[in-house]
């Protein structure tokens, strides 16, 4: 009997994007072809920074030619509301599933996914109504029916991926460990971010005329991220062939360096129902306290979930010294990151947080495998393996 195809969640968030870009090229040939060119029938409904077309002359020429260009009508706004789910959802399914595949087998397998899909679409359902126009009530219905089917398609795609329950941090996958593993997911995280915001930028907010000025980078960034990801295969098959004891519950990292790395894990399961509603209370809905409350809720529960897990084989002594390594590496790596994040001009809130994230990513990494080696020279331990 053949055995069903796999799909990994970046092949299905490459598909969700052909998907959306699709839709800008039939909006744009309705917008030719019944507006004249014009968008302004939708984008005095919206705020500014959206409808920057691209009208290329073969694309005006087929729109000259295309017969019953009406039936494009779906293209505006509402076939977007439905692959707006999917697409952020499978975006950050992707970078979990590069850090620690039975997390994501966990999140996308059960749940989680659900309740996820529930508070992303309560998110945008409110976005809509806070921006009334003709198409709300149908982009809100379409809303709902992508609420329902995206967890189900997602689940049944995590569940033939990996198969069987997982969890986070389970020894027995394989997953981003020790500093170069954790930089290297660092990197793939940054490059699909950077990829996301360009999407949305060019397509969820019809600005497809941007792109011809962003394909270089755009390219460059895609090249790294496969690159990347390439060298992180590399580093995953290395580590197996070379210490199958990883298989039977040995972490690679020290205590320092396995807090951050299981914090981390945690984090990002922790943080996947509520992320976007922390996004959008941060900018859209105007209450950066209560977003920044909920990250460092998350952020405080991640790290002692992180500790206890990494430091549970160690006797006391051991694990004053991790704790202590750990809040000075964490403590340092935010104010370099804050400092990044303030040094930077944008006006999109999510490369401010993401460019502060990755130079605080960096520097706990580097931070921590440094204070492990000082750990180990200074006061030798006796928990050296650590489940």
């Amino acid at each position: 009997m053949t055995e069903p195809r796999r799909w990994r969640p970046e092949a299905m968030l490459l598909l969700v994007v052909a998907a959306v870009y699709l839709n800008q090229v039939a909006f744009t040939l309705y917008v030719l072809a019944v507006h004249d060119g014009d968008p302004g029938f939708v984008s005095r409904y919206l705020p500014d920074g959206w409808f920057d077309l691209w009208t290329p002359a073969f694309l005006a020429d087929l729109a000259g030619r295309l017969p019953a260009a009406e039936f494009l009508a779906p293209s505006v706004l509402t076939v977007q509301a439905f692959w707006e789910l999917p697409f952020v959802l499978l975006a950050y399914l992707t970078v979990l599933r590069w850090l620690d595949p039975a997390s994501y087998r966990f999140v996308a397998a059960g749940w989680m996914l659900w309740a996820a899909a529930v508070a992303h679409t309560a998110v945008f359902c409110a976005v809509e109504l806070l921006l009334p126009n003709p198409w709300t009530a149908a982009d809100v219905v379409v809303r709902v029916v992508s609420c329902v089917v995206t967890p189900w398609v997602l689940g049944r795609v995590a569940r033939r991926d990996l198969g069987g329950p997982g969890g986070p941090g389970d020894p027995g996958s394989p997953h981003a460990a020790g500093a170069r593993g954790l930089l290297l997911f660092g990197a793939s995280a940054g490059a699909l971010g950077y990829l996301v915001l360009v999407v949305y930028d060019t397509a969820l907010l019809y600005n497809l005329g941007r792109l011809p000025g962003r394909a270089a980078e755009v390219l460059v960034v895609a090249a790294v991220l496969v690159a990347v990801r390439v060298g992180a295969s590399a580093l995953e098959r290395r580590g197996r062939s070379a210490a199958p004891d990883r298989l039977a519950g040995v972490r690679p990292e020290g205590p320092v360096l396995g807090t951050v790395a299981a914090s981390l894990r945690h984090g990002l399961v922790l943080f996947f129902v509520p992320a976007l509603a922390v996004r959008y209370a941060m900018s859209f809905f105007g209450s950066p306290v209560l977003g920044l409350g909920v990250v460092l809720v998350v952020l405080s529960v991640a790290l002692w979930l992180g500790f206890r897990e990494a430091a549970r084989h160690l006797v006391v002594r051991e694990r004053v010294l991790t704790a202590v390594a750990v809040l000075a590496a964490g403590v340092a790596a935010v104010g370099l990151g804050t400092l990044a994040g303030s040094a930077g001009s944008s006006p999109h809130v999510e490369v401010t947080l993401g460019l502060a994230a990755a130079v605080s990513l960096v520097s706990v990494v580097l931070l921590a495998a440094a204070a492990d080696a000082l750990v180990r020279t200074l006061f030798p331990v006796t928990g050296t393996h650590l489940e």
